[in-house]
């Protein structure tokens, strides 16, 4: 692995973790705030909770392979360059 992909994953994983950080107490005190119990609820529904932090999931995870995808390139795009340097001399 190159320098720098090992970097786009560090800071990526570092970005993650402070937005999920950040976020998690933020969710956790407006559930508290605006949850009312609904007396007549109707069993077939299902809740939306986890297809929400499924989607969310999902972009976070598509957005990582997308910045490493974009991170290799540059780096395969480096390595062209310093061998065309090499071969012209430069």
């Amino acid at each position: 692995m190159t320098l720098l992909l090992q970097t786009c994953r560090r800071i990526a994983l570092t970005v993650a973790t402070i937005v999920v950080g950040s976020l998690l107490p933020l969710s956790a005190a407006l559930a508290a705030d605006e949850y009312q119990a609904v007396p007549d609820k109707d069993p077939t529904t299902i809740a939306a909770n986890p297809f929400i932090a499924g989607a969310y999931g999902f972009i976070w995870v598509a957005l990582l392979v997308y910045v490493i995808s974009i991170a290799r390139g540059l780096g395969r795009a480096n390595a062209e360059i310093a061998e065309l340097k090499r071969k012209l001399g430069n």
